[in-house]
């Protein structure tokens, strides 16, 4: 008895493998590719860190899945990520899925304070309070998804218009 328990702990080791295989693969050439990018679409043309590239590339293969990610052509058959990759041909639930990975593994509060603070304007603290206040991380989420399933309604016009009013200077508190 003891010995079939044995071999059948060993054969279950062997077919679950000792990584993980095609999905191992796929999140190291995902992360390595994300990296080697000097600007990531990931995080709206900024560079992203090993950590966020590692926790982006482990959070879609997770979430969505390898083959659901050749189906998408956002992975070329050797797992790698394929050229010009732009998803709008996403099921909701992968289009949700990834954009929660993505707002999950990069700060895209402090990813827009960043770019708004890299740019030539001068920014007031008021202005970068009222750019704070504005974000809306659950938009970007959601404008993220539509995007990726083609959808053309933007989820994040409303908070698009409370930032550029906050960089022209018309400090009118962001909606609740």
């Amino acid at each position: 008895m003891k010995r079939s328990a044995a071999a059948l702990c060993a054969a279950l080791f062997l077919l679950t493998g000792c990584g993980g295989g095609e999905d191992d693969d796929a999140k190291e050439n995902i992360k390595a590719s994300l990296l080697e990018q000097e600007e990531s679409s990931v995080a709206g043309g900024a560079e992203l860190t090993e950590e966020q590239a590692d926790c982006f590339a482990d959070g879609i293969v997770d979430e969505v899945g390898v083959d659901k990610l050749q189906e998408y052509e956002l992975l070329n058959d050797d797992l790698e990520i394929a050229e010009n990759a732009e998803p709008t041909d996403m099921s909701k639930d992968d289009a949700e899925a990834m954009a929660a990975v993505m707002t999950d593994c990069v700060d895209m509060t402090e990813l827009i304070e960043e770019q708004l603070a890299a740019s030539d304007t001068e920014l007031t603290e008021e202005q970068q309070s009222c750019i704070t206040d504005a974000i809306d991380e659950d938009a970007i989420e959601a404008g993220l998804a539509a995007s990726f399933q083609g959808e053309t309604d933007n989820p994040m016009e409303e908070m698009t218009g409370q930032l550029m009013a906050c960089v022209m200077g018309d400090m009118e508190t962001p909606s609740e």
